[in-house]
């Protein structure tokens, strides 16, 4: 979005946005206590300037680095950063300097390496004390992002440009009026990438403006401003044959105003036309409008709020632009003297002119700063990004609808850097930080012994051979209710924990699959009683929580049924008992002196067994059955023995924002139902159900929200922004039927409720809708046209349980699982022996994350 760099410069030297106000004014001592990064803003004093250079080196993990709506290509990436900044230290006048680059390298994609560089320089000078003019040069070098709209990735390597930016003004005040005209100038210059030809994107772009201010009081300012906008292209017409120049204008009037030392903001509102050349394309005629709002909710903390509008250029065929809206949201919380956390989200819609299309962009973000030395930062953050289009094409044929510009990224920075000028280290740098909580004694050795309520996904693969070599590879799965008993010792180790546990329980998975065709089976898998024992090893939070991992030996009873159709004597038919390793994590929370809560989350690895029938050429057949379980448990306890010590005023406020990343693993599972047509030697329609399924996949995201507490009942809403690849794939070899589903990015929002436990941990329950994007594949025959590759978003009802486990007063853990029943979606495939199918998927997903309450 290269124009969005124009217009923010054209309105910054007017005076339009972002906020003209001055910065907000702070004591000393605060400054002292909590602004680390103002004290570190010193450099190095070369005659009447301050230079501060820097550098930076970042390994980056992007999950989806062309941004592809499915088979996604990962990589890492190497970046080093060098940055040099010079302002000077006159009593008047100002002269700022601005040098750096961003030069990346890919671990496996080498020609997608890019080396971004830029300098600029801008200044003020002061004709008298109401009076100055000012103005700037720069010059950028850079790629654009595969996430571009404006990349259709058929190029080999990124597409690069370099642009030349001025500006100048002149600004004057008198009585209660302030009036700044502008104007800017920049040269955008696009290189070919192989084989697209980016020459017809060249172009230039002018503007002028001007901004005049009336303050009613020392509190609301008002103001109006205009600018003019040309586009001017170096191509008559762009490759599709569409001229692109265009000018116009925008028009607004808006209030600025400081409410509080603490709340600032502005919004404007007014109207935005542009003309274009060409006759195929309309003038765009829409209101415009803006704002921002800066709220420091505290000493640590700030709350800022954005809301633009812009109209960019495009290179789609047949649409003159699009209209780019975007609301923001940003939150920075100072944990600590020399770490700081720093929360981000946005949504954003393009909307295209001339032509049928509108985007979505979704984006959210969590990320630290800390300070090893002063002169050495350690930064992290993760990212993800989402793009949801409206444009859904036919390809080949009715059954294969794509969505062809949507994508999902995951993108996580870890970042060394140094800041290369004299830096002081105040007494600010060992402070106390004012988060630690109370860390009375809650050990609790002893026997103890408790209930569990729990719900699983039973996952099966079965591999049986065809022939000399061929294979067919089937993934099934169901989940259901599960309940059980617990009961262990352990032992106290300072802060860790130690202990043995028996467990036992029983559950009514039942994963069932037919065709009704002889030559096809019929199979049944019943998930039966299981007993186990395992080894937990836990570390005691502060307000007595422990947090543990386990692992263990679980034997489960397998009530398996397999059988060819045409050959029912000869099913294998009969119970299994198989071992399973089992490895898992979890929480004990105190709800009272002997009493606690359980949330535990396991994955069990089961020894594989085979299932022997004759087929219906009575030839013998050998399955292999790779059983593996999810399991997920609340369950309430009881320990024997002198009770607990358990810190029960952490004076914690749950009210207010809060923002964190979490990593989950689940399982999707999906209910096919249809009716198979096969031709051949037994030609026919037969009915086809199954349960499909498959676990084994991480799943990241970012969470955000707003809570409120009231004693200690708790009430929240909360957004989620979630990339993942969990799917199954149903493999034939070498001939039949291949189908998958794999379920991509996702987006939601819920109710939480919960209730505030004496320690200060919450256990809430959620419910809420999500939208989530499957790519489903279905392949017959030997024409590739009448294959299904094709994207359906749907509607989601997740329900969950958690529990937010307290760190420090703003730092929290957190541990969630939910399920999800998604909206079903059929299709006929396009085939002279068509199939006609419908997928009802579902999803158990926990998450363990970290949050931070701003």
């Amino acid at each position: 979005m290269v124009n969005r760099w124009f217009t923010v410069l054209l309105l910054a030297s007017i005076g339009v946005s972002p906020n003209t106000h001055a910065a907000e004014e702070e004591s000393a001592s605060l400054e002292e206590a909590w602004t680390l990064i103002n004290r570190l803003r010193e450099g190095i004093r070369l005659g009447s300037f301050l230079v501060r250079p820097e550098a930076a080196v970042s390994v980056i993990y992007d999950s989806n680095i062309f941004a592809a709506r499915n088979q996604e290509v990962d990589d890492g990436i190497l970046v080093f950063s060098p940055a040099l900044g010079a302002s000077s230290v006159w009593q008047q006048h100002e002269l700022n300097i601005d040098l750096g680059g961003a030069f990346g390298r890919y671990s496996g994609n080498t020609d997608e390496n890019y080396d971004d560089y830029w300098a600029s320089m801008d200044g003020r000078y002061d004709l008298t004390g109401n009076t100055n003019v000012f103005g700037g040069l720069g010059y950028t070098f850079e790629h654009e992002d595969r996430g571009s709209p404006e990349d259709d990735l058929s190029g080999d390597e990124p597409t690069t440009f370099d642009s030349l930016q001025a500006h100048a003004g002149v600004s004057h005040s008198w009585d209660r009026f302030t009036l700044r005209i502008g104007g800017t100038y920049e040269k955008l210059g696009f290189d070919d990438a192989d084989p697209v030809n980016n020459q017809d994107r060249n172009r230039t772009l002018s503007g002028a403006g001007a901004r005049l201010n009336y303050t009613l009081n020392p509190r609301y300012t008002l103001f109006g401003q205009g600018v003019w906008d040309d586009r001017d292209y170096e191509t008559v017409r762009d490759d599709a044959g569409f001229q692109r120049d265009s000018d116009g204008y925008r028009a607004a009037v808006g209030l600025a105003a400081r409410f509080s030392n603490r709340l600032k903001g502005e919004a404007y509102v007014g109207y935005l036309s542009q003309t274009y050349t060409d006759s195929a394309f309309s003038d765009v005629s829409v209101v415009d409008f803006g704002g921002s709002l800066s709220w420091r909710a505290s000493p640590r903390t700030t709350l800022s709020a954005k809301l633009d509008r812009t109209l960019e250029e495009t290179t789609l065929a047949g649409a003159s632009g699009y209209i780019y809206t975007v609301l923001s949201g940003k939150a920075s919380h100072k944990l600590a003297p020399r770490l700081n956390v720093n929360a981000g989200i946005s949504v954003a819609e393009a909307d295209y002119q001339d032509v049928s299309r509108s985007d979505d962009y979704y984006s959210a973000e969590l990320g630290m700063r800390y300070y090893l030395a002063p002169h050495w930062y350690l930064a992290a953050k993760y990212r993800v990004l989402q793009r949801n289009s409206d444009t859904r094409e036919l390809v080949d044929n009715p059954a294969n609808l794509q969505e062809l510009d949507d994508y999902g990224r995951n993108q996580f920075f870890l970042t060394l850097g140094t800041l290369l000028y004299p830096v002081e280290r105040g007494s600010y740098w060992d402070m106390a930080s004012g988060e630690a909580l109370l860390r009375t004694s809650a050990g609790w050795p002893g026997v103890y012994a408790g209930m569990l309520l729990g719900h699983n996904a039973v996952n099966v693969k079965t591999a049986t051979p065809r022939g000399a070599a061929a294979v067919d590879s089937d993934p099934y799965g169901d989940s259901a209710a599960s309940i059980g008993l617990f009961g262990g010792y352990g032992r106290d180790l300072e802060r860790w924990y130690l202990g043995l546990e028996l467990e036992a329980d029983d559950s009514r998975a039942d994963i069932f699959h037919r065709k009704d065709k002889d030559e096809s089976v019929t199979l049944d898998v019943a998930r039966g009683a299981s007993y186990g024992v395992a080894a937990r090893l836990g570390y005691r939070l502060p307000g007595g929580s422990l947090f543990y991992g386990r692992a263990g030996a679980v034997r489960t009873d397998f009530d398996s049924f397999y059988t060819v159709i045409g050959k029912p004597e000869f099913a294998d038919d009969g119970g299994r008992t198989e071992t399973g390793l089992r490895l898992g994590l979890g929480a004990d929370i105190p709800a009272g002196e002997n009493l606690f809560v359980r949330l535990d989350y396991t994955v069990t690895d089961y020894d594989d067994y085979v299932a022997s029938v004759v087929d219906a050429q009575d030839r013998p057949r050998d399955t292999r059955f790779e059983p593996r379980e999810d399991l997920f448990r609340l369950g309430l306890g009881w320990r024997w023995g002198a009770p607990a010590t358990v810190a029960s005023n952490q004076d914690l406020d749950y009210n207010g924002p809060y923002a964190g990343v979490q990593l989950g693993h689940g399982a999707l599972q999906s209910d096919l139902e249809g009716v198979h047509t096969d031709s051949g030697s037994n030609p026919g329609a037969f009915d086809f159900v199954g349960d499909f399924g498959d676990d084994a996949r991480a799943t990241g995201g970012v969470f955000v929200g707003y809570g409120l507490r009231r004693d200690q009942i708790y009430v929240g809403l909360e957004a989620v922004l979630e990339d993942s690849n969990s799917g199954w794939v149903h493999d034939r070899e070498p001939t039949g039927r291949d189908f998958s589903v794999e379920k991509l990015d996702t987006r939601g929002i819920s109710l939480r409720g919960g209730y505030l436990l004496g320690n200060g941990s919450l256990l809430y329950v959620r419910a809420g809708n999500v939208r989530s994007r499957f790519n489903t594949t279905w392949v017959k025959g030997g024409n590739r046209l009448n294959d299904v590759d094709r994207d359906d978003t749907v509607d989601g009802t997740r329900v969950g349980v958690g529990a937010e486990l307290p760190v420090s007063r703003s730092v929290f853990a957190r541990l969630d699982y939910s399920y999800t029943e998604y909206d079903s979606y059929d299709f006929v495939t396009a085939h002279g022996s068509a199939d006609s199918m419908t997928f009802d998927n579902s999803e158990t997903l926990f998450r363990f994350g970290l949050g931070v309450r701003f």
